[in-house]
Formats: C-alpha cells, structure tokens, sequence
C-alpha cells in the first residue's frame, strides 16, 4: 500500500463517449481530492489539478479533435494549462470522429 498522501492510478476503458482512449483513476490514500464528473462519471482528482494536468493523466493532450466545457463553458487548448479544477465542476469532454 502506498504510503499516506500518495496516489497511484489504475488503468482502464473509458466507458463513454472516447473511443479506445484509456482512463486513468487516480487512487488517492488521503482526504486532499476534490470531486468532479466527467460526462457524468464521478471522479476525484488531486487538489490544485489543472485541466492540462488532468487531460495529461488521461492522455488526451496530444489528441486531435477533443474539446472540453467545464460547467458549459468551452475551454480553449490554449488555456488547459491555466484553468484550476474545482471542487463539484462539470466536465464534458468531446472528440470529434469521422463521418457524415
């Protein structure tokens, strides 16, 4: 077990919306996360995590065609470094596919 104030992270399939991009869990030992969904999945994320920390965890910052809306409001890439998580935020995550 690691020791308290550690996390580790679990791999698995997302179970929406994108497609064969894995979802990494963080499994945190203490108190210091903050709760938030993610097209509806609840998911706890450490304290002080921004969006590009998160999309880091999930791989998604090299790919193309995601864009995100916290609490409805898009998100610019541009910005993922700059705007912090909080407590009970709304994430919808996207990634465009082809077709038509």
């Amino acid at each position: 077990m690691p020791a308290k104030g550690k996390s580790f992270t679990l791999a698995n399939l997302l179970p929406y919306s994108l497609d064969k991009i894995p979802q990494f869990v963080d499994v945190l030992i203490d108190d210091l996360a903050m709760k938030i969904k993610i097209n509806e999945h609840r998911r706890e994320v450490p304290d002080n995590t921004n969006l590009l920390d998160l999309f880091n965890s999930m791989e998604l910052v090299n790919q193309e065609g995601v864009a995100v809306a916290i609490n409805n409001e898009i998100t610019a890439r541009s910005e993922w470094n700059k705007r912090q998580i909080k407590e009970n935020d709304q994430i919808l995550i996207i990634k465009a596919t082809n077709g038509g």
